[in-house]
């Protein structure tokens, strides 16, 4: 059997067959190999799996849940009297939305490769430390530019999650087990939507305590809450699995070659060497990259425009301001349900399309045009949470799908945080299209939002195929020269994308 047909047999194995006859045969060190024998059981492997589970996503999904909850509680503090305390008028309000993504959005490629020199254990508890303090400090803000000059600071220390987070899980696992992972944490950010009214219901009742106004006991609170969990997930976060104490040394030699079956993936302590012009020219200016930052607008348009507005609209629906909070909880915990589930399919069966764009084009779509078409309330409340499924659940995929392109771990780190950062600049646009005089239906706000579903659907469909076409490539390359098929296909992991083993995820 040739090395490139037992490739494509492991790629369709099921979790029992993951160690092939011929890859035991070729291993040669001997305590590899009793590894590999130890965790070829289905058994052994699934109980590994979950230990590096527990070890790995309990940190990154509390951060996450707190950055999401740190930069989304605007919209809680602004019904909750922050506006008019503050005096601020509704377009001041969009521009402190806006200049958020001016640091967020510049800052996340360069934030990956500090995280890459410093490594994770010290680079993302620091910064949890940092924007915790600058959201308590938004408590104390008494003017505009005060809460401008914040929101630009919390930008910048944010601007080191959703790609840190994604980059350093993209190190522990293999392309088609990532997505489900990706989903869990970031599916703490449909939790802290439904938490974060939640939490304001209960936090607006401080209002007057030592003077102190509910809107801005909603910012001490939450800021001191991050500052501690970051504190605490310094000692929960490990850089590699050499690294990591939670691992025996039979683990760490069967996971280390376990991600090397995905030809050169996974970083390791000695691989910090630093990052050359290929690896810039591959992660920033590869055209494939920025098709996916298009696909992410397609997300995160929504996605934001929820976030800031859905507990205004929710007023507008006919609640007032306390009953808002509360309300705006269900359709993130149904978001929740939904993007778990579709992740677990993504990875089930080793596909991003169809993960991706169905539930855009399903959920998205559909939800947005019954709460456009109709003036029934009960009716718009139930398109929320269509939309608000659609537009969380593809997300995960959507950034897992480009991790995949890259073997490379110094390339995968720009790559993905270019994406996250720039797919995030969708938050600029969603700052300003739900404008207080089109309530309660928000014609244009949520037509913008179908229009950039419908444009990211494309660029997905278009990339689907074009990816297919170059894997087609690469097989008939291996075909045409069979010579290359007895080679080890870790000789090739330096040429990164160019490898002919490795074949990019659809």
């Amino acid at each position: 059997m040739s090395l490139q047909a037992e490739t494509e047999k492991f790629e369709h194995a099921e979790i029992e067959d993951v160690i092939s006859d011929d890859e035991k045969a070729i291993v040669d060190n001997p305590e590899l190999a009793a590894a590999i024998k130890k965790f070829e059981n289905k058994k052994a492997y699934r109980r590994l799996l979950l230990k590096i589970d527990l070890n790995i996503v309990p940190a990154c999904t509390l951060l996450y849940f707190l950055s999401f909850l740190d930069r989304g509680n605007i919209g809680n503090a602004k019904i909750a009297g922050m506006n008019q305390d503050l005096g601020l008028s509704d377009h001041e309000y969009s521009v402190a939305l806006t200049v958020f993504f001016a640091t967020y959005c510049t800052f996340e490629a360069p934030a990956n490769v500090v995280l890459k020199i410093l490594g994770p254990k010290i680079w993302l508890p620091m910064i949890a430390v940092c924007w915790g303090a600058v959201v308590l400090g938004m408590g104390f803000a008494t003017n505009y530019h005060q809460l401008l000059a914040l929101r630009i600071m919390l930008g910048f220390f944010e601007s080191a999650t959703f790609s840190g987070f994604s980059y350093y899980t993209s190190n522990w696992y293999r392309g088609h087990e990532l997505s489900s992972r990706v989903a869990f944490f970031f599916s703490a950010a449909t939790i802290a939507g439904a938490f974060s009214g939640i939490l304001a219901w209960a936090i607006m009742k401080l209002d007057g305590t030592h003077g102190i106004a509910g809107w801005a006991w909603i910012f001490i609170i939450e800021g001191a809450l991050t500052i501690g969990v970051g504190l605490i997930t310094y000692f929960m976060i490990h850089n590699t699995p050499e690294s990591a104490g939670f691992m025996k040394p039979d683990e760490k030699l069967f996971w280390r070659h376990h991600l090397q079956l995905d030809h050169g993936k996974g970083d390791t302590e000695e691989d910090n060497s630093g990052f050359t012009w290929p690896h810039i020219k591959e992660g920033a200016l590869n055209w494939r990259v920025w098709a996916f930052v298009l696909v992410g607008w397609g997300v995160t348009v929504p996605l934001y425009s929820f976030s800031f507005f859905l507990p205004t609209i929710i007023t507008h629906l006919g609640w007032e301001n306390s009953t808002a909070q509360l309300m705006s909880a269900p359709p993130y915990i149904w978001a929740c349900v939904v993007t778990f589930f579709n992740s677990y399919l993504s990875d089930k069966y080793r596909k991003r399309y169809e993960f991706v764009v169905g539930p855009l084009m399903t959920f998205g779509v559909i939800g947005f045009v019954i709460s456009m078409a109709t003036t029934n309330l009960k009716v718009m409340y139930f398109g929320c949470f269509l939309a608000t499924a659609g537009q969380y659940s593809p997300w995960p995929n959507t950034v897992s799908w480009n991790a995949n392109q890259y073997p490379n771990a110094q390339t995968r780190a720009i790559a993905v945080g270019i994406q996250i950062g720039m797919s995030s600049a969708g938050g600029v646009i969603s700052s300003y299209i739900f404008r207080p005089q089109d309530a309660p239906r928000y014609l244009l706000g949520k037509g913008v939002c179908i229009g950039a579903i419908v444009l990211g659907s494309l660029v997905a469909t278009f990339m689907r195929f074009y990816l297919k076409r170059q894997n087609d490539k690469k097989k008939q390359y291996l075909e045409e020269h069979p010579e290359i098929q007895d080679r080890d296909p870790k000789e090739f992991t330096s040429l990164g994308t160019k490898n002919p083993f490795f074949n990019y995820q659809l």
